[in-house]
């Protein structure tokens, strides 16, 4: 075990500002302040990025079959590949200054050209940016000799010039890698020199140093949160040796891995992703064969969530790297290879779901729960089917089938004690009663009529149902003690018009949300009683509850703000979010607040009281359901593109 602390490289004749250990970047945070929040928030991080496939001709699927590499394209020399879904770059050992972009066809073709002095680059680096951090999405980055060259998202006709001089990171090696976890402030981080130096970039060019890993390294990756015990550090190989290194934010090193030559780590995300359509996920340099090398992501299904180390010479090939540090033989391969780069899927919009086709075809489209039983989101749309709920896979967001419940259903929650699914009919005022595995119908609830319930939970710590009635104003409870139905019900009237209910399961305590005269107000029950209430600045429009602190996060769409509620209900404190805000999911897999803002299309994604960023997905983001098994969120978007295209858009916190 390597042990080296500190993050002083000694001189530096970098140009930094004096204040940015303490300075605000443009998220208006610090790197250590937005480092504590996430730490203190939990173990893993949101990233919420856009994924969309580039038009045009796909390439057929290799001959044999995806189970070995194939020659994606032939590229002089390449020594340094960058993959995302929508563009693949490739830089040359033989021209220090062009970029080159590989059609899905596999035609190479100059995407820009660098004002660079350099004759001679065996080695250099290349990042392309997915949107995280504020960085914008597509802008590309290029380290060669200590010399950071920043690309437009489109391409250059002109010679791009450096942006940054790094001089402790010229010579030999050179390293880039986007922070996806969170831990290094989703920040730029490059590397280089004879000795391994780490610099972090924000996107407004301000520097911190990290750290030196002692030796060179390359091929560097920041880890997910849930790899083991270097989750969210930056791993990177040593060059001509057999190290694999992780170095944490402070600078600490640790020898973590054993692989011969490794040139390049990558990280197999959960989601599949690929290029452009093609299928294809994995690309490797291979300088010695002039050639772009290819994988399927298929051939990694069985690996998610492990990394992958690439050897570079001498057909070590391509390592498995487990969470850990164990390595195993994954991938033969020969010659002499100069990098990798997996497509990265972080987050976002993974996967849009067809579903106009199975009779749901209005912009009323509204996902309503999750099915822990299946693994199965609920949803409806009370203009084209008021009268059934579809259900969508919620590992591959398929289509599975649709079921007839009551009029305009409007909310569903779990039982899990009698593996039972309730289901709010706002229109036919009752429940519905389903069986959470078979989906067949066991009954209703009739919940009183001008009741039109708008949301229903249920407590497992006293096994009562919770129902939310718009019509009337009223909270009915119902005590279920080992039953399907009630045997005990009481109806509370509320001082305003009930719009969600949810539960607190680190205090078993039921909270909603309302319109109240002048504004809106927040309820909290115990067992069968009002016990508090507060009032809102405005009217809300979405709740969600931290699992774990139990503080509550409100929408307030007059005010495009999020407000945090405590548990003991008092109003902590608000956030500016985007137009709008409506729905809203807290990820409880990594503490973070994923908000929808219907006035403008856009997602927030927020780490703490911090907005991280904010992505465009489409019209009226409103209503987000979080599917706690996948750490998944699911939105129903209803874009228009031409007349109605309702879609439920797929988008992953892993």
């Amino acid at each position: 075990m390597v042990t080296l602390t500190g993050k002083g490289w000694g001189t530096t004749t970098e140009t930094m500002s004096t204040t940015r250990n303490k300075s605000v970047t443009n998220s208006g945070t610090s790197i250590e302040q937005r480092r504590a929040v996430v730490w203190a928030a939990a173990a893993s991080l949101v990233i919420l990025a856009l994924l969309s496939g580039a038009a045009g001709q796909v390439r057929a699927a290799p001959s044999n079959g995806g189970s070995v590499p194939y020659r994606f394209a032939s590229v002089p020399s390449p020594n340094a590949v960058a993959a995302t879904p929508t563009e693949l770059l490739v830089l040359s050992a033989s021209s220090c200054s062009t970029v080159y972009s590989v059609s899905p066809t596999g035609a190479v073709a100059p995407f820009a050209s660098l004002l660079s002095s350099v004759k001679k680059c065996p080695e250099q680096a290349i990042a392309v940016s997915t949107g995280l951090g504020n960085f914008p999405a597509g802008i590309v980055y290029v380290l060669q000799q200590g010399s950071l060259f920043e690309i437009p998202a489109v391409g250059s006709s002109s010679a791009v010039a450096a942006t940054l001089t790094l001089p402790n990171l010229s010579g030999g090696y050179a390293g880039l890698a986007f922070d996806y976890s969170g831990s290094f402030g989703y920040d730029l981080l490059a590397v280089g020199g004879t000795s391994g130096n780490v610099v972090a970039i924000d996107p407004a060019n301000h520097l911190t140093p990290i750290g030196s890993f002692g030796t060179a390294v390359e091929g560097p990756s920041v880890a997910p949160y849930n790899f083991g015990s270097v989750a969210g550090e930056l791993l990177a190989g040593t060059a001509g040796h057999s190290t694999v290194y992780a170095m944490s934010f402070s600078g600490t090193v640790t020898s973590f891995a054993q692989w011969k030559d490794p040139e390049a780590v990558s990280f197999v995300p959960q989601l599949t992703c690929s290029y452009a359509g093609t299928g294809d996920a994995y690309f490797v340099a291979d300088l010695s064969a002039n050639a772009l090398l290819a994988l399927p992501s298929s051939a990694f299904s069985a690996v998610a969530g492990s990394a992958l180390v690439l050897g570079e010479y001498h057909g070590e090939g391509v390592g498995l790297l487990a969470a850990n540090g164990t390595t195993s033989s994954f991938l033969s391969l020969s010659g002499t290879l100069e990098g990798a780069s997996y497509v990265a899927c972080p987050l976002g919009v993974a996967q849009t779901i067809d579903l106009a086709s199975h009779g749901f075809a209005s912009s009323s489209l509204t996902p309503l729960g999750f099915d822990p039983a299946t693994r199965q989101i609920l949803g409806s749309d009370r203009a084209s089917a008021p009268t059934r709920v579809f259900l969508l896979d919620g590992t591959s967001g398929a289509f599975v089938r649709n079921v007839t419940v009551g009029l305009y259903p409007s909310a569903a929650t779990y039982n899990p004690k009698l593996n039972a699914l309730y289901v709010a009919n706002r229109g036919s005022d009752n429940l519905t009663l389903l069986n959470a595995t078979t989906f067949a119908s066991l009954g209703s609830i009739p919940t009183g009529a001008g009741s039109a319930p708008v949301g229903v939970v249920f407590n497992p710590s006293n096994e009562k149902l919770y129902v939310a009635n718009a019509g009337n104003q009223t909270v009915t409870i119902y005590s279920l003690a080992n039953n399907l139905f009630p045997n005990q019900k009481q109806v509370i009237p509320l001082s305003g018009t009930p719009r969600a209910i949810d539960y607190d399961p680190a205090n078993n305590n039921i909270f909603l949300i309302g319109n109240a005269t002048g504004g809106g107000i927040v309820w909290e029950i115990h067992a069968f009683a009002v016990v508090a209430n507060l009032t809102l600045p405005a009217a809300p429009g979405g709740l969600a509850v931290n699992t774990t602190s139990g503080l509550l996060y409100v929408t307030l769409p007059g005010l495009n703000e999020v407000a945090f509620v405590t548990p003991t209900d008092a109003l902590a404190s608000t956030v500016g979010v985007g137009n709008q805000p409506t729905g809203i999911a807290f990820d409880a897999y990594d503490g973070h607040l994923v908000v929808g803002n219907a006035g403008d299309g856009t997602f927030s994604v927020l780490e703490g009281t911090l907005v991280v960023d904010s992505y465009f997905v489409g019209a009226n983001p409103s209503s987000l359901v979080y599917d706690p098994t996948d750490h998944l969120v699911y939105v129903a978007a209803n874009v228009t593109l031409s007349g109605i295209d309702p879609r439920i858009i797929l988008g992953t916190t892993s």
